[in-house]
């Protein structure tokens, strides 16, 4: 009789570890999914970003140039543009 129960306690402890171990397999799939998709996401934010300040970059570089050329001093850090006007 004692024999009988414990092969029942085994086979429930056998089958609540088979149980835990699909948690811990799932758990691991989804955070692992959402940790790609919340990367992705910030990826794309960065790229945007880069994108967005090399346009406004260029934007003020072609605005110093034109200020030099214009008799207009340039007031960006490291402007190449010279009071003549060449670059």
């Amino acid at each position: 009789m004692k024999k009988d129960q414990l092969d029942m306690f085994r086979r429930k402890l056998e089958a609540e570890k088979e149980k835990h171990q699909n948690c811990i397999q799932e758990t691991q799939r989804i955070t692992l999914n959402g940790i790609q998709t919340g990367f992705s996401k910030v990826f794309e934010s960065l790229a945007e970003f880069s994108k967005t300040s090399l346009t406004m970059y260029n934007d003020l570089l072609t605005y110093s140039e034109n200020a030099g050329k214009n008799g207009i001093p340039s007031y960006i850090e490291g402007s190449q543009v010279e009071e003549n006007g060449s670059s």
